[in-house]
């Protein structure tokens, strides 16, 4: 490498001295001066330098070709003496590079775009195709209610909301009301405030009666065995099923909602002050038996239940049916 280097300087060299020359004979046969004039590069009449290197490029090109150019400039720029060129190829293929960029990220920005719209389409899709939770009230279910009571009350069944009646008008609202004289407030109140016993055709054994004779817990252990052996054999008794009986006895688990339902509406009931006494204790009874066979932690059927409401009146099994 360093003797090609060599040879190649040599040759600049020789270059240079044969366009001098040149240069000078030129120089001399235009402008009418002697050749020794223009040999100091300080002289006033020396040949302009870019017009010198125009010389030396041609007279170089003619002598050495394109190899010995290719040469030259190599040595040039290892020398730092190189010009400078500007790279518009470089500049060229970045502004390619940044608008190739651009359009690919416009097509990317685009797939993108594509590939949400798919995804929000089928997961709304799939939303229709879900179906939700049943929850046991759909038509046709409905359906196969209403035929299955039709069914049951043709075959002679009674529903449980046969036993409710629509409430009457009491005969207060009837009579005019201008026939009657205003009682004072002070007498209402009196009355209000005044307790009426509650008519009974026996006595009822509650705790204050029953102190003396459950003071032995032996005697009070024989008497709750007693009663539930009468609890047990209530169900035994032989005994024509009435309508009644084949009513209640068809009802299960999920008429449950609905027997809650009647408590509640019996317990309002057992509350108003416009129904007469009698009626009242009756609706007290009734509920008491309701609450016993809707009761979670006990297991009594409709008789028990009703034998139950029944005792705790003081009176018996044959009382029992009528509630």
């Amino acid at each position: 490498m360093g003797r090609k280097k060599a040879s190649v300087v040599a040759r600049i060299k020789n270059a240079n001295k044969a366009a001098s020359v040149h240069q000078q004979q030129a120089l001399s046969k235009h402008a009418h001066l002697p050749v020794t004039a223009t040999t100091s590069p300080s002289d006033d009449q020396s040949v302009p330098l870019s017009d010198m290197d125009q010389q030396l490029n041609v007279s170089h090109i003619n002598a050495t070709g394109v190899e010995e150019i290719m040469d030259r400039f190599v040595v040039l720029e290892e020398l730092g003496l190189a010009p400078e060129i500007e790279d518009r190829v470089g500049d060229e293929l970045e502004l390619n590079e940044s608008s190739m960029n651009e359009s690919a990220l416009d097509s990317f920005m685009l797939f993108l775009l594509k590939a949400q719209t798919e995804a929000v389409k089928r997961e709304r899709d799939s939303k229709k195709r879900t179906r939700g939770s049943y929850t046991g009230n759909s038509i046709r279910t409905k359906q196969n209610h209403r035929l299955k009571r039709k069914q049951f009350v043709a075959a002679g069944g009674k529903l449980i909301t046969d036993w409710f009646l629509a409430s009457r008008p009491s005969t207060d609202s009837t009579t005019n009301p201008t026939s009657e004289p205003h009682l004072p407030d002070a007498e209402e109140n009196e009355d209000l405030d005044t307790v009426e016993e509650i008519p009974r055709a026996h006595p009822v054994q509650t705790y204050d009666l029953l102190q003396d004779k459950l003071a032995d817990p032996a005697e009070a252990r024989a008497r709750l065995d007693t009663i539930l052996e009468e609890i047990k054999a209530v169900d035994k008794l032989v005994e024509v099923p009435t309508k009644s009986d084949a009513a209640l006895n068809a009802l299960r688990y999920k008429d449950r909602p609905a027997l809650q339902k009647a408590a509640k509406a019996l317990t309002d009931e057992s509350k108003d002050r416009r129904i007469g006494l009698v009626l009242r204790t009756r609706i007290t009874v009734m509920l008491g038996a309701l609450n016993l066979y809707l009761d979670e932690y006990t297991s009594f059927t409709w008789r028990q239940s009703s034998f139950l409401a029944a005792r705790s009146q003081g009176k018996g099994a044959s009382h029992a049916q009528k509630i």
